[in-house]
């Protein structure tokens, strides 16, 4: 004997639903979102300012020679030379050391004082790019190279 089985008003069949990310906006979101859950949509909302992205935008950027764990350019004046090194320290201080370097006796010169002595070229110290931040020493390597 088969028995037939009596839907009642609670048996409803599961349809998915599908999510819908819309931003809040007060007073215009309610009647979006309401339109779009009668047509079987489940709604999100988000916000359109992030306190991140807020507090973020009230922050000073860092002054490129301030930075550190980098990666830096150094263009000679006189011609299409142009040295690229990386620090730890900031760059400011990095800077100083490769000028002092110049003036110091020759017989430990970096490769900048020995094109300013060689060639007697000058620097575009206050132009230094900062190529690439990088906080592994290994990887500022390869990206100097």
């Amino acid at each position: 004997m088969l028995l037939k089985r009596r839907h009642s008003v609670n048996d409803k069949i599961h349809t998915p639903r599908h999510p819908v990310t819309i931003p809040y906006i007060k007073g215009c979101s309610e009647s979006i979102c309401k339109a779009l859950r009668n047509k079987g949509f489940d709604v999100v909302y988000t916000v359109s300012k992030k306190l991140d992205r807020i507090i973020n935008s009230g922050k000073d950027r860092l002054a490129s020679v301030k930075r550190t764990e980098l990666v830096y350019e150094i263009n000679c004046l006189n011609c299409e030379a142009c040295y690229i090194g990386q620090t730890k320290r900031n760059l400011e201080t990095r800077i100083k050391e490769h000028r002092a370097d110049i003036k110091k006796h020759p017989s430990n010169h970096s490769v900048v004082s020995k094109h300013k002595t060689s060639w007697n070229h000058n620097f575009n110290w206050s132009r230094t790019k900062v190529l690439h931040s990088e906080k592994h020493f290994k990887k500022r390597e390869i990206a100097e190279m």
